[in-house]
């Protein structure tokens, strides 16, 4: 019951933000709204399923190096 509710509440946020962003033509912006709502809401799901998820840390430190390393040269 609570991960439809979660899924609701993410088609309601996607049915309330995306008609402006598509009638402003703004598609890059509306691209990377659903690509981060539906990564939010697969993480939500996984969370509400008692699922393991590893932490993020070690990532972000690599990405961060990698744009330390980029403005370094």
């Amino acid at each position: 019951m609570t991960i439809m509710a979660v899924l609701l509440f993410g088609v309601l946020i996607v049915a309330y933000e995306t008609p402006p962003l598509y009638r402003q033509e703004r598609y890059r912006d509306l691209i990377v709204f659903l690509i981060f709502t539906v990564l939010g809401l697969t993480l939500s799901v996984l969370l509400l399923l008692d699922v393991p998820l590893n932490s993020p840390a070690r990532y972000i430190e690599a990405a961060t190096t990698f744009i330390w390393n980029m403005f370094k040269k």
